[in-house]
């Protein structure tokens, strides 16, 4: 049974992970100055990447944790969020080093704001009985 828990809790942490993560090449590029030979938002992404997955992985491991809850999907998603700040300014101060604060802050909130939602949308799927 124990088995079956932790396998199932990985299975929601990474299908969490996954949902989250498809946004992100997306959302990385938005709000980033577009120099023609001096900047390439795919080589950000590639390089902050990992900073990236790190907050993805912590939000996902909180809500998984909390899955079963009886908070709205809405509020675990902000809670999620909101308890890996130290995985968003690590994410924020290697995209300031690279591409300046205005574009970092502006990336930043673009990505909290789609993780906050794909993370909600991804409770309410994940809590429906069929799953």
């Amino acid at each position: 049974m124990l088995a079956n828990s932790r396998r199932s809790d990985f299975s929601i942490s990474y299908a969490l992970g996954v949902v989250i993560a498809c946004t992100s090449i997306m959302s990385l590029s938005m709000g980033l100055p577009a120099y023609s030979d001096e900047f390439d938002a795919f080589a950000v992404y590639s390089e902050a990447k990992p900073f990236n997955d790190q907050w993805q992985a912590c939000a996902a491991s909180y809500t998984s944790q909390r899955l079963r809850s009886q908070l709205s999907s809405d509020v675990l998603a902000g809670n999620a969020i909101r308890s890996c700040r130290d995985r968003e300014i690590s994410l924020s101060r290697f995209l300031v080093e690279r591409i300046g604060k205005k574009s970092a802050e502006n990336v930043v909130g673009v990505l909290r704001e789609r993780y906050h939602r794909d993370l909600s949308a991804a409770i309410d799927n994940l809590r429906m009985p069929d799953h």
